[in-house]
């Protein structure tokens, strides 16, 4: 028998004598193979004993006020022999009473891996506000650089990209209007629809592009807002994932907000003109007592005070916010001024933020032409009494100005994150010696795992052998386009562009299995030189609809590798002076390897290079698997086993099976964690 200790939020619990706690393990079974498993027990009750009512705050008396709370879960850890074994969370799922008393409380264990869908819940991309540091300013300058080169932005400032990632970029997309190519005409290319009164041509309008943002900055602004860490053996820094990316399209239409005239300071956009220096790095303005080596006032605060004079042609008003960009929680909003002032917000020590990241927004109307700002920035140490005080300087023209959150499209973190996994079907496991979630493509998984030979502790009375290819069909599928491009495909091949399906149907008799993704594909098109009927390099999508009108759609991904453009392109722009562009980011649905490998899962033709691409997602990240289960050597086998302690607490869900000289990976496992008795559910080894 073993010693199972079970720990709740630090407090071990009491046990019945006689209870069996079985641990049901595995991270994707061939049943369900677009699902990724996490570990938890079947169901086990504990004594409601004095330690344990303790424990869980007499949950049955629903008078006890700020007690348990029985519909979350709860931190926990499990201990072999007094040897960490596994660590997640426990849900309290009923308390059983006898004769009018509590008798027991059934629990049921998990994996710390279902913590990540708890913390996160319904949270939805466009409520993670780290990601309003890729605010920038939405002009021609910016549009320009993001189409030629990419973005890198950081607090409300946009650079062109030189170097390392560009964290923002605009796609060769345009959501409402037609573009088209004449080599012989000015400009060369020009809206298609939509002339001036006086018969001219209307070049590219930057209004009509909207950015797109790096998979790996959302990944990032999660880890900031849960507080959680992502890692991985290299995906996560592979060209694969560092060139996806998000299209920010929420609406029909352009940008959300981009007609409103919007003024963004952050401190960063400030300059101290005289007293102390009160932020670090120029950014952030700690809390008096942060790093606790100062004795103050348990009301001290910090005090923003800003003073805004404005710049006008007759009357004006203008709505401003004041918020602490380092927790996106809003200090001070006041709408409809119509003269200069002043305006204040305190954070208190006690009960405001410990690290204040000042940013004001000014929205306007379009007769201001400029703000000047002066703000007074004091850390009150002892209100009325100590302080220590900085006053700022800072100024800005109106501008339109693009707001990251307002045009993410509305999909949940979760969501996001399945959509990710689907794609590269990736596994996540919880490393608690380094608190990290770490994700890596299946295979790789498997790859790095260990070889443990079960056949001493195997219960060969009785076994069963089951083939492994449960479906006859499996099919593998993105939300259903209907954009122009991806309609008219369809009706002309009937079949939708990225989509595939793994198809034995005739041989097996089963059912179809269904893995879709949550994202939406756009297709590309090299445009057509209208003067002589050559191809040209210009790329470009049109998001509209059959009837070629402005269309919502699902969340749009493709890829870009800042480092890889169009070149010898002519993209004239709607400015004055007329500029152009010769060459601009590569923007499509193939990721450019070593290979080129479609961004889908079928090999299609490449919209840029027009030839079929050399693999797929499906080729890289699932054929090994799926075709693995299938093979006609594969067999499902079921044993009975009694596992040692040391079995029991080293191994992994990657590790290599070997039984009789067989090797296996595991399919599903459930052992009795007080007996070490357990049903292994293995599947051949397929790589």
């Amino acid at each position: 028998m073993l010693n199972v200790n079970i720990y709740v939020e630090g407090q071990r619990l009491e046990l019945f004598e006689d209870e069996n706690i079985s641990l049901v393990d595995s991270i994707q079974n061939s049943r369900d193979p677009a699902t990724a498993f996490t570990g938890f027990t079947r169901q086990f009750s504990v004594p409601a004993s004095k330690a344990n009512n303790y424990i869980f705050r007499h949950y049955y008396n629903a008078d006890i006020t700020n007690g348990f709370d029985g519909r979350v879960y709860t931190s926990a850890s499990i201990e072999l022999n007094g040897i960490p074994f596994k660590t997640g969370n426990i849900k309290l799922d009923e308390v059983k009473l006898r004769d009018n008393k509590a008798y027991s409380y059934t629990l049921t264990f998990y994996d710390y891996l279902v913590n990540l869908n708890q913390i996160i819940g319904n949270t939805k991309l466009a409520n993670l506000s780290y990601l309003e540091n890729l605010n920038h300013d939405y002009n021609i300058t910016n549009v320009k650089n993001g189409f030629n080169s990419g973005l890198t932005v950081s607090g409300g400032s946009a650079f062109v990209r030189t170097t390392g990632v560009a964290n923002v970029i605009y796609p060769f997309i345009s959501h409402t209007k037609q573009y088209a190519y004449d080599s012989g005409g000015t400009p060369s290319m020009y809206d298609f629809d939509v002339f001036t009164a006086t018969g001219i041509k209307t070049a590219l309008q930057y209004t009509q592009l909207s950015p797109a943002i790096r998979f790996a900055e959302i990944l990032e602004a999660i880890e900031q807002q849960f507080d959680i860490t992502f890692s991985s053996d290299g995906f996560l820094t592979s060209v694969d994932f560092e060139g996806m990316y998000l299209w920010l399209h929420k609406d029909k239409g352009g940008v959300v907000g981009a007609d409103e005239l919007t003024t963004f300071i952050p401190m960063e956009s400030f300059t101290l003109s005289s007293g102390t220096e009160v932020t670090s790095g120029g950014k952030y303005i700690y809390q008096p007592n942060f790093f606790g080596d100062e004795i103050i006032s348990s009301d001290a605060n910090i005090t923003l005070a800003y003073t805004i004079t404005v710049t006008a042609v007759g009357s004006y008003s203008y709505d401003i916010t004041i918020k602490n960009g380092y927790t996106n929680n809003t200090l001070f909003q006041q709408s409809n001024n119509v003269s200069n002032a002043t305006f204040t917000a305190i954070i208190p020590k006690a009960t405001g933020d410990a690290v204040v990241y000042p940013q004001l927004a000014i929205e306007c109307s379009s007769n201001i032409t400029n703000f000047a700002v002066t703000l007074v920035a004091t850390r009150n140490l002892i209100p009325g009494s100590s302080s220590e005080q900085g006053t700022y300087t800072a100024s800005s023209s109106t501008v339109s100005y693009i707001s990251i959150l307002a045009n993410m499209p509305d999909i949940t973190v979760l969501d996001f994150l399945k959509g990710m996994f689907t794609m590269f079907n990736l596994t996540i496991v919880y490393n608690s010696a380094a608190d990290e979630y770490e994700i890596n493509p299946l295979d790789d998984f498997y790859g790095a795992g260990s070889e443990i030979d079960i056949t001493p502790y195997v219960d060969v009375t009785e076994s069963d052998i089951l083939p492994s290819s449960p479906y006859n069909k499996i099919s593998f599928k993105f939300e259903e386009a209907k954009t122009f491009l991806m309609e008219r495909r369809y009706a002309l091949l009937g079949e939708r562009y990225g989509d595939d399906s793994y198809d034995l149907t005739g041989i097996f008799n089963g059912e179809e299995y269904e893995i879709k993704v949550p994202f939406e594909k756009i297709l590309f098109e090299r445009m057509t030189d209208l003067d002589d009927a050559s191809i040209t390099n210009n790329l470009w999508a049109w998001c509209v609809d059959s009837s070629e009108d402005a269309i919502a759609t699902k969340p749009i991904v493709f890829f870009c590798d800042p480092d890889v453009k169009i070149t010898s392109a002519d993209v004239d722009w709607d400015t004055s002076p007329a500029t152009s562009s010769t060459s601009y980011l590569l923007c499509s649905n193939t990721i450019t390897n070593v290979d080129d490998i479609a961004l889908g899962f079928k090999n299609e033709i490449g919209e840029y290079s027009l030839v079929t691409q050399d693999s797929s997602l499906f080729e890289k990240y699932w054929e090994n698997y799926i075709s693995g289960i299938y093979n006609s050597t594969s067999r499902i086998l079921r044993i009975s086993v009694y596992l040692p302690l040391k079995i029991l607490l080293t191994y992994k869900l990657n590790d290599v099976i070997v039984y009789n000289g067989r090797k296996y990976f595991i399919n599903e496992m459930e052992v009795d964690l007080t007996t070490g008795k357990g049903d292994i559910e293995l599947i051949t080894k397929w790589i």
